[in-house]
């Protein structure tokens, strides 16, 4: 049972490391970076589905643009559609900001990691926990 503790322990606390890493990285770029209003100028055909071409300005007037690296059939977005993106510099790395697209990774990884730690600390201390809990109560049952 210690190997399975342990196992679980470590893949667990790894997902939650890398959780918080990507999470952070998200919050640095947001955090830094400048937020404006953006538009769904198209949809581009990407893959098997399709996403959106957003055209923004930058707080210094340059027109700037950005396509999603995922996409969706039908389409999420329609053109015409506003959203709000996230720059920095002159408009490099701009990316749509909504919690789905900035922590959509971060926070199922988080979630599976504490999982996973909360099942190897169950598995590790349970028994225990079992035979204290029910020996104490078969004693007060007089049993």
């Amino acid at each position: 049972m210690n190997i399975l503790f342990s196992i679980l322990l470590a893949v667990g606390l790894l997902l939650v490391v890398a959780s918080v890493a990507v999470g952070f990285n998200e919050y640095w770029f947001i955090s830094h970076g400048t937020i404006t209003d953006g538009t769904v100028v198209e949809n581009v055909r990407q893959g098997r589905g399709y996403a959106p071409r957003i055209g923004f300005r930058t707080s210094e007037g340059k027109e700037g643009f950005l396509t999603p690296s995922y996409s969706s059939n039908p389409p999420f977005y329609s053109p015409g559609d506003k959203v709000t993106v996230v720059y920095r510099g002159q408009g490099e790395g701009a990316r749509i900001l909504t919690f789905a697209s900035r922590f959509g990774l971060a926070w199922p990884l988080m979630c599976a990691g504490l999982a996973l730690v909360l099942l190897a600390v169950g598995f590790k201390y349970g028994d225990a926990f079992i035979v204290s809990h029910y020996a104490r109560s078969a004693a007060t049952h007089g049993c």
